[in-house]
């Protein structure tokens, strides 16, 4: 019996102490992440200088790899964005060419990718046609369906369209907005639209749904492609300037998929700088008119942006973070005259795989800042603020005829409003 005791007490010893030596190395281990991701003025500074930095070939910050490109789209990252300050958003002269090609029923993958538009060697260059050589117009299929016979038109699986250069002032904010809050707010809607079918109010007001990235929802990206500004400053290194990082690797040109085999252009320790630079960037403001009129015109404004049903989705407030102006959920703003002409809806062959976005899915981009980020909408296709407004169509047409139907001195006044959310003064 003695002999028990004192090999349970030795156990219990031995045990304590291993529990004691994880416990201290766990600590470490959080301890050491945290030293080592926080941002200091330091790491702040010489992101700017990666930010600001015209990159060459075989550039010397580039540890290791080969510099710009081999593909890219431009040799610096302010040199797209910059209206408003540097980490704004850029002209339409700045867009990036994206693609899509479909999935059909025999290739169940989607594969996304950017046309570049420069290259260190002319024989590098990009061009759309090169993908839809790689990805041909698959022919049309007859199939019958009870007493008719159906063929369906050929599929050309490849769509493109135009990106614009989104503004990153307040995107370490974002960053910050939980996940829960996101969903939470798409579950209040989805209930308060089930309200209104009950009391026989039926509305065009669409729900939208949330894009995971991993574990978190896509906050990043015209299409909330990516959960972290880490990931989404990655892809832009990457794909914008052919550098590789940590994370994602360069394209190989013309083939228009991750070059694999790369070197990193940029260390671990570069890429946090540059991360930590766009997480300070500070939030936009608004700017509300010292004329007692206009003061009243914008706040009026405000009024009427909730009432028409803007804030349905450009959610004023969101997660703790205020004056944000989105739900980031995607929505489909489409026209009818758009869908009568959508591959998607008109060819059966297509099966979106679940949780991946479709092209003509956009997430409700944030409108803090928005009188300095022209042009708006993906493209860029709106010059001014009333004009996207009227391009508001699919589940956003609810909001789009409430608008058209209010009084033109109400538009007017919704307009200075959203005038009144400004770009913030970092120079």
């Amino acid at each position: 019996m003695k002999e028990f005791f004192t090999s349970t007490l030795v156990s219990s010893i031995w045990g304590t102490r291993v529990l004691a030596t994880l416990s201290i190395l766990l600590v470490g281990l959080v301890a050491y992440r945290y030293w080592a991701n926080r941002i200091t003025p330091e790491k702040i500074a010489a992101g700017k200088v990666l930010f600001e930095h015209e990159w060459t070939e075989n550039d010397p910050l580039s540890p290791s790899g080969d510099g710009l490109g081999p593909v890219y789209n431009d040799v610096s990252c302010v040199a797209c964005h910059f209206q408003g300050g540097t980490g704004g958003a850029g002209p339409n002269t700045k867009n990036v060419h994206k693609f899509t090609v479909l999935p059909t029923l025999e290739r169940t993958t989607v594969h996304r990718g950017v046309i570049h538009k420069d290259a260190t060697s002319d024989s590098l260059k990009e061009d759309i046609e090169q993908v839809k050589d790689l990805y041909p117009v698959i022919p049309g299929q007859t199939r019958t369906e009870g007493c008719y016979t159906i063929t369906d038109p050929p599929l050309t699986p490849v769509m493109s369209t135009s990106i614009n250069t989104p503004a990153l002032f307040g995107l370490g904010l974002i960053e910050q907005i939980p996940s829960y809050s996101i969903a939470l707010h798409g579950s209040s809607k989805t209930f308060s639209n089930v309200a209104d079918e009950f009391r026989g109010k039926f509305n065009t007001k669409g729900i939208g749904r949330l894009k995971m990235a991993g574990s978190t929802v896509g906050k990043f990206g015209w299409q909330g492609e990516f959960g972290t500004i880490e990931d989404f400053v990655a892809e832009a290194c990457a794909v914008e300037l052919g550098l590789s990082v940590p994370g994602r690797k360069q394209d190989n040109p013309q083939e228009f998929s991750e070059d694999r085999n790369a070197k990193y252009d940029l260390s671990r320790k570069q890429l946090h700088e540059l991360v930590c630079f766009v997480k300070s960037l500070p939030r936009p403001v608004q700017v509300i008119p010292a004329d007692a009129d206009e003061k009243r015109r914008v706040l009026h404004g405000e009024d009427v942006f909730a009432k028409v049903g803007c804030a349905d989705c450009h959610v004023p407030d969101m997660g703790g973070v205020e004056g944000i102006y989105s739900d980031f959920h995607l929505y489909k703003l489409s026209s009818p005259e758009a869908d009568a002409y959508d591959p998607i809806a008109q060819n059966r062959n297509i099966q979106f795989p679940l949780g991946e976005t479709e092209p003509n899915e956009w997430k409700t981009p944030p409108l803090w800042g928005v009188a300095d980020s022209a042009p708006y909408f993906h493209d860029g296709s709106a010059d001014n603020l009333e004009t996207a407004i009227n391009m508001h169509h699919g589940d956003a047409e609810y909001s789009r005829r409430m608008y058209r139907d209010v009084s033109q001195e109400d538009q007017q006044a919704l307009i200075a409003f959203l005038k009144s959310l400004r770009a913030p003064n970092i120079e």
